[in-house]
């Protein structure tokens, strides 16, 4: 691991049932507290998820030869955040 990097638990169910996700956390979690762990719900990350993925595919149709790695997915989700 890099030494520049951080780590941290970030509960996130991407469930969106009525059942109860990580740590009893709701389907429409964004960003809620429990117990000092934000818990983002299926329901509370979809918006962004749903963006990411369209500025993902805006990019790949801007060049024949576009490839988006985890590297650069990241950099553009955390554009968009």
């Amino acid at each position: 691991m890099h030494s520049s990097i951080r780590t941290f638990a970030l509960p996130l169910s991407f469930i969106a049932v009525a059942a109860l996700g990580a740590c009893n956390s709701e389907a429409t979690d964004k960003g809620k507290d429990y117990n000092g762990k934000l818990a983002f719900g299926a329901l509370g990350i979809g918006g962004l998820k749903l963006k990411l993925h369209r500025g993902c595919i805006k990019k790949l149709f801007e060049s024949s030869e576009g490839v988006l790695d985890a590297e650069e997915i990241y950099a553009l989700a955390k554009e968009m955040a």
